[in-house]
């Protein structure tokens, strides 16, 4: 014998509604789930990738963004520059870049600019740590938008690897590392 219960929940989720594309920065593009309430805080999110691949649209980007827009935060998923295209530090000034974006357009977009965090996986988790722990050195020069990054209340790391001076347990992710940083000699400053 089967029995099955339903359950009735009253709960308000705020609605939320997702833009696609808008260009940050050059060919850069980002994609902001939007909640309903106004004056909301915002994550800044940056995908995974190994530093070469992937995009603003990964699964992970998506459903973050879907899931805190349905819970009141504002998401904001990035695309930055990859590698070959271009290497450490580009990634970093994209970030700053893409952050200044949000601070430009809070007031459109309803941030609460005094509440950003930022945070990603993987190669994006490592960005995402990276700028927070020197934010200045990152300053993009070359972003079309006037002032200051805002700051970054919190940074999340899901799986962002934190020491590219240790190698890595395999070739393929020692390929990576070194792709990123091809040129720059940078491994302790990129850690």
């Amino acid at each position: 014998v089967f029995i099955s219960f339903a359950f009735a929940v009253s709960c308000t989720i705020p609605a939320f509604s997702v833009e696609s594309d808008i260009v940050y920065k050059g060919t850069l593009k980002l994609d902001v789930y939007r909640t309903s309430p106004a004056n909301a805080p915002v994550l800044l999110f940056v995908h995974s990738g190994g530093w070469f691949q992937g995009d603003k649209a990964t699964a992970q980007g998506q459903v973050l963004g879907e899931d805190l827009s349905a819970r009141g935060i504002n998401v904001v998923s990035i695309d930055y520059t990859l590698a070959p295209q271009g290497y450490y530090p580009a990634p970093l000034k994209d970030i700053d870049c893409a952050l200044r974006w949000v601070a430009a357009n809070a007031g459109v977009y309803g941030f609460d600019a005094t509440r950003v965090y930022l945070g990603g996986y993987s190669a994006g988790a490592h960005l995402s740590l990276l700028y927070s722990l020197n934010a200045n050195a990152y300053a993009d020069s070359q972003c079309p938008y006037a002032g200051p990054a805002p700051s970054v209340k919190k940074v999340f790391s899901g799986a962002g690897p934190t020491d590219l001076t240790v190698p890595m347990p395999n070739a393929s992710l020692q390929g990576m590392v070194d792709n990123f940083l091809t040129g720059t000699r940078a491994y302790g400053e990129a850690s």
